[in-house]
């Protein structure tokens, strides 16, 4: 490679941009590589991507995404248990419990896309950057057949995510292959993918989209005991060929039964345009039907989401997709928010050239004094994925992004403290968009807080808020004798104090409740009349 002066380098120096000039090599196990990768997304659809030039990986992500087990949804009644317990306290007795803790389900990524790019000589330039302003990520290299560039963002107007790949600087063509990963290859941190679950590969006519559908495991006090996900990344391309490649059945022992392993393999493209889509549904069907399961609702529907982006009129020019037209009202969207709060702290200017490894080299050289320019990229850092993770709901512990199996702490919402930091920011930090994904959060896991109340202390007319939540439920069951956080009263107000907060900045306004939200069965909580529910929907 050539030094960081090179006409690739120089232009990512800008306060917009970060860059990187190394990439790591993706592995299988406990190899957390993908902590390097680079991350674009909307608040529900987002990516992951490595990022290398000849041989990249992009993990898709959805922020709904958990992986069930068979430990209990509901809050236990223990409201029985309540004298004998301040009894013990009194006597300084140690806190005892004959209940087991269970924890919420684990945040999981979508499906892992390998692509292979064709390339002759050695790699000559390379850089991969993320452009906070317009939430896009990508590589840029240079080889002996000229500077090839992809460019990926997670579109807040179409809920999609885009790649486009161009041809190089000489006009040489786009040669690639693209294939889906095996769940076994994946990255893991607490635990491997759970060996009960089941996937097939799926692929369209003519190699038209590749994708993946998976049934979680039917545990019997599973919500998701008939459900699952799916993922579908829909190809276009403009010049050359296409084909499907039917590389044989798949061992993997997670595999569903005569499930096939495919390859797509596009030569002599202009460009290439990778359109993604994720989702999950709770009525995939049984369980044991699913290995001979041709036809998914959910992945037709998902196919559906993705041609109505591309048959939008408004994307075109001549008779070819535009990448700038699709990237523009997303653009209107992601840089409203992101833009409206700035810090200079007046960095030198040398610092500000450096790439992410150069400038943390220095900072680790001055254990005495924070350097400005790398506290300062911190703070942007921090707020682009603030922004990327929010909307439909808020960032769990990693934000929306995961590229393991088995996420450390299930990579849920941590109640008593994590999303409290989280979202310290939001308010003062004039990011009043991304906190509707918050209070919809809050309405998301309310449902259960009349309950907790009834079952924890007996009470009528009370909230109890849980420590942990996976946002599909919002139940008290993680605790234990030496953990007694069935008894956390504080955290109600805890987590509704920012939304008071809000007004306090924004003044009254209406914010709308989103998909994920059931007013029905909020009605105890935000004691809503039918006539208020009424008024609400309409």
């Amino acid at each position: 490679m050539k030094d960081k002066d090179s006409v690739i380098i120089q232009s990512f120096k800008d306060t917009k941009n970060v860059y990187s000039k190394t990439y790591k090599t993706p592995k299988n196990g406990k190899d957390q590589w993908w902590r390097e990768g680079m991350v674009t997304g909307n608040g529900e659809n987002g990516a992951l991507v490595l990022g290398a030039p000849i041989e990249d990986v992009i993990i898709y992500q959805n922020i709904l995404f958990n992986m069930p087990t068979n430990d209990l949804r509901d809050t236990p009644d223990i409201s029985g248990k309540l004298e004998e317990v301040r009894q013990n306290l009194i006597n300084n007795i140690p806190p005892k419990t004959d209940w087991n803790m269970q924890y919420d389900y684990t945040f999981h990524p979508a499906h892992q896309l390998r692509l292979k790019m064709g390339t002759k000589g050695d790699i000559l330039e390379f850089c991969r950057w993320t452009n906070y302003e317009t939430a896009e990520i990508g590589t840029t290299y240079a080889d002996d057949l000229g500077t090839w560039e992809r460019r990926t963002f997670a579109s807040r107007a179409d809920n999609v995510v885009i790649t486009h790949i161009k041809s190089s600087s000489k006009g040489e063509k786009v040669n690639l292959k693209l294939s889906i990963d095996d769940l076994d290859f994946m990255s893991y941190e607490n635990k491997k993918v759970d060996s009960n679950i089941r996937y097939k590969k799926i692929a369209g006519n003519n190699g038209n989209y590749i994708g993946l559908v998976s049934h979680y495991p039917e545990y019997e006090n599973s919500e998701l005991k008939f459900g699952g996900y799916a993922g579908v990344t829909y190809i276009i391309n403009y010049g050359g060929a296409k084909k499907l490649i039917d590389l044989g059945n798949n061992p993997d022992l997670m595999a569903a039964q005569g499930s096939k392993n495919f390859e797509v393999e596009i030569e002599n493209a202009d460009e290439v345009y990778l359109i993604t889509k994720s989702d999950r549904t709770f009525n995939m069907g049984k369980y044991e039907d699913f290995s001979k399961q041709e036809n998914f609702e959910i992945v037709e529907k998902l196919v559906s989401d993705i041609l109505k982006v591309i048959k939008n009129k408004e994307y075109y020019s001549t008779d070819k997709l535009d990448y700038v037209k699709m990237l523009t009202p997303h653009v209107k969207l992601h840089a409203k928010e992101y833009i409206a709060l700035s810090l200079n702290l007046y960095p030198e200017i040398e610092d500000k050239n450096l790439s992410n490894e150069e400038l943390i080299s220095k900072q680790k050289s001055n254990q005495t004094t924070i350097n400005k320019e790398m506290l300062q990229r911190a703070f942007y850092a921090g707020r682009y994925a603030a922004v990327c993770s929010s909307g439909l709901l808020v960032p769990r512990l990693g934000g929306m992004w995961t590229g393991a199996w088995g996420s450390n702490w299930q990579g849920d919402w941590t109640t008593d403290a994590n999303i409290n930091l989280q979202i310290s920011g939001y308010n003062i930090g004039n990011l009043k968009e991304s906190f509707k994904g918050y209070i919809n959060f809050i309405l998301k896991i309310s449902k259960d807080w009349v309950d907790n109340a009834k079952k924890i202390y007996g009470m009528k007319d009370a909230l109890m808020a849980p420590p942990r939540t996976d946002a599909d439920r919002g139940s008290i069951v993680h605790f234990a004798g030496s953990y007694p956080f069935q008894y956390w009263n504080a955290g109600v107000s805890w987590l509704i104090l920012p939304i008071y907060e809000h007004y306090l900045c924004y003044g009254n306004q209406k914010i709308p409740y989103n998909e994920e939200i059931d007013l029905e069965t909020l009605r105890e909580v935000l004691d809503l009349t039918g006539e208020k529910l009424q008024k609400i929907k309409a």
